[in-house]
């Protein structure tokens, strides 16, 4: 027991006097916690794969989800990108084939900067959004309403309301399975669609199965099994609402979130 004991308090000090405890280390003190990080992962093939999906089907290597998320425009732009971190959070499997990949960006004064990208383990794309991704229809949360209207063409009818969550006048513009609403400016504050005719980001339209939305998007975040909600890594300010009913899409909303 005693040896036992010392070994306990040796693992623990090598780990604070490296400044972080490993996952070796970690996983040694306790063994059924933690999240799987690169270093956990077996390597069953020669490539650095992971095993297979299904029989004839592999998955990407881990350093390939990496390389992708490495290429994203809002990481190679970024201030920060020498300083970034860049390691395996979650490994695929056969309920979700997606490689998920944790940034920190790290800085000297104050806490780091996380977020968290997933990657098909399969055709090795980033499945996150972008803000430049973020449209029903061809148009976006930053279009004015002429824009929008270049873009649509003709609409059916408009209406003028008061929208008390926003305290303003605000215009409905209709496109038959589309509606259009702009706030006092005459900037689109938010889309809906209830028609397959009109496209979301990555093709997602009404009638998709969730399944589909799932493989296209990935998981997005939690919430109610009737709804999934998605932001784009580069504008937190958005969000892309997906509303289900029998397992299928019905109705996609891209809004502005107010604090």
């Amino acid at each position: 027991m005693l040896n036992k004991v010392l070994v306990y308090l040796v693992v623990i000090i090598f780990g604070f006097a490296s400044g972080f405890f490993s996952a070796p280390i970690y996983n040694f003190i306790w063994p059924d916690q933690g999240k799987v990080k690169l270093v956990d992962i077996k390597i069953d093939e020669p490539d650095g794969s992971v095993g297979n999906l299904d029989q004839g089907v592999q998955y990407i290597p881990a350093n390939r989800a990496i390389a992708a998320v490495k290429e994203l425009p809002l990481i190679l732009k970024s201030q920060d990108a020498e300083n970034m971190e860049f390691t395996i959070e979650q490994k695929p499997d056969n309920e979700y084939p997606v490689w998920l990949v944790e940034v920190k960006a790290t800085y000297s004064d104050k806490i780091p900067d996380i977020m968290y990208v997933q990657v098909d383990a399969i055709s090795g794309k980033v499945l996150d959004l972008t803000k430049a991704e973020m449209k029903i229809a061809g148009v976006n949360l930053t279009m004015t309403r002429g824009e929008a209207e270049k873009v649509l063409g003709k609409k059916r009818k408009t209406k003028k309301v008061f929208d008390q969550n926003l305290g303003q006048s605000v215009r409905i513009d209709d496109y038959d399975g589309l509606e259009i609403k702009y706030d006092s400016k005459g900037l689109v504050i938010q889309i809906n669609a209830v028609k397959a005719d009109f496209l979301g980001p990555k093709g997602v339209k009404v009638g998709d199965t969730k399944e589909q939305v799932l493989q296209v998007l990935g998981r997005g975040r939690t919430g109610p099994a009737s709804l999934l909600t998605y932001l784009p890594l580069d504008d937190v300010n958005q969000q892309l609402a997906i509303r289900l009913e029998n397992n299928n899409v019905v109705e996609l909303s891209l809004h502005q979130i107010r604090a």
